[in-house]
Formats: C-alpha cells, sequence, structure tokens
C-alpha cells in the first residue's frame, strides 16, 4: 500500500482530511474555511479550501532563517520568489530521502489525483502542492516531520507573506457572494434572504447550479 500526503502550500492552511484514492492508498488533503458571508460566522467544509488575506501585514520574526530572510529583505515576495521557495523546499525534502511528487500549480490538482475544491476570487495558478509518498504509515510520519523542518528553513514566512498579498481581499469575498446569488437566482435557485448559511452551501455546489467559477 502507497501513503500520500497532499500538502496545500497556499496560505492559511488547516487540518487533513482523509480518505482513499480507489487503489487502496491513503490520502490527506489540507481543508479550510469558508469565508463567511455578510453578518454570519465561519462554516467548515472537508472539501472546500478557501484564504483570506490577513487584515494587517504579518509581522515577521526577527530569527528569520537566512535563506527566507534573503527572500523577505525588502518586504515582499513575488511569485518568482515564491517558485523558488516552493523548489527549494522540495529540494530540501529529496535530499533527505523523501518522495515527492510536484510541485505543480493547484490549479492542475485533478492531474495528480487531486480532489481539493476551491471556492471563490482565488487563483490557483498562482499556487503550489506537493505529495509526499511512502509504502507505510512510518515512512509518511517522518516524511511530515522532514516537510516540517524543509518549510521551517525555506518556505513558511515567504509563503505568508506571499499569500498576504495574493489572497482575496473581505471586499473581493464580498463582490463574489453578491455576483453567486445573482446568478443562482437568475437559473432559478431560491436563495433565501439574510441566510448566510444557505448561500455558503449553495457556494460549493456552484458549478452544477449553473455558475461558473466567476459567477459572472
Amino acid at each position: 500500500m502507497m501513503v500520500v500526503v497532499a500538502v496545500l502550500v497556499a496560505g492559511c492552511r488547516t487540518g487533513g482530511v482523509g480518505g482513499t484514492d480507489g487503489r487502496g492508498a491513503t490520502s490527506v488533503t489540507a481543508a479550510g474555511n469558508l469565508p463567511p458571508a455578510e453578518g454570519s460566522s465561519p462554516s467548515t467544509t472537508p472539501t472546500v479550501s478557501t484564504s483570506l488575506r490577513q487584515a494587517t501585514a504579518p509581522r515577521l520574526p526577527e530569527d528569520l532563517p537566512e535563506y527566507q530572510s534573503g527572500i523577505l529583505a525588502d518586504g515582499e515576495v513575488t511569485f518568482a520568489e515564491y517558485e523558488q521557495a516552493v523548489l527549494a523546499t522540495v529540494e530540501c525534502l529529496r535530499d533527505r530521502g523523501v518522495e515527492v511528487v510536484g510541485p505543480y500549480r493547484e490549479s492542475d490538482a485533478g492531474r495528480y489525483g487531486g480532489s481539493l475544491f476551491v471556492i471563490g476570487p482565488r487563483d490557483l495558478s498562482r499556487f503550489y502542492l506537493w505529495d509526499l509518498r511512502s509504502p507505510t504509515l512510518e515512512g509518511i510520519e517522518e516524511a511530515e516531520a522532514a516537510n516540517e523542518e524543509c518549510r521551517r528553513e525555506y518556505f513558511d514566512w515567504v509563503e505568508i507573506v506571499y499569500a498576504d498579498s495574493n489572497e482575496p481581499t473581505q471586499a473581493e469575498w464580498a463582490d463574489w457572494y453578491r455576483r453567486l446569488q445573482t446568478c443562482l437566482e437568475a437559473n432559478g435557485v431560491e436563495v433565501p434572504a439574510d441566510d448566510p448559511t444557505t448561500l455558503n452551501l449553495l457556494a460549493t455546489e456552484h458549478r452544477t447550479l449553473g455558475c461558473p467559477d466567476d459567477s459572472n
């Protein structure tokens, strides 16, 4: 049995959700919180991954690893610098003997058997994923430990700063929800007034309900 862990390297990662890939392999995919519609509390679903830009710029620690310190010297992270940090992290893993699939852009996750479903105004082509593999659970535990160490050395703070300027803002999410509601109603879907919970649930099914990702 091959054990696989899909590593989400976009911002605001949360816990894992277990499942199988149809070949007996166990997969773990990072999941996140669905941003709240206006007036609601966040609702959580294991099949949706979304991120929200922080209200204030992240405060960097004084003891940044040397590699990340060089990238973050100007306080900004370009896509090229983000990509560079991704590659350095994956190289670190392979140098430690970890079997890694990727990295690949989040928009290409389906080609690698990924089931991550992202809604909203988020450009998946600007974020990366990679998978950790091992024939044993013990091997995966070791791979995850190596992943944490390599991320800490080459990636964690680069990711945080990069995501801060590339994740949707609250205003962009509010606009997306407004356009989604308009599209749903145009397709004959009843959206109860002042019911953000139902709107959140409908958002996870927006494609099958006739509304494309951009909800125009």
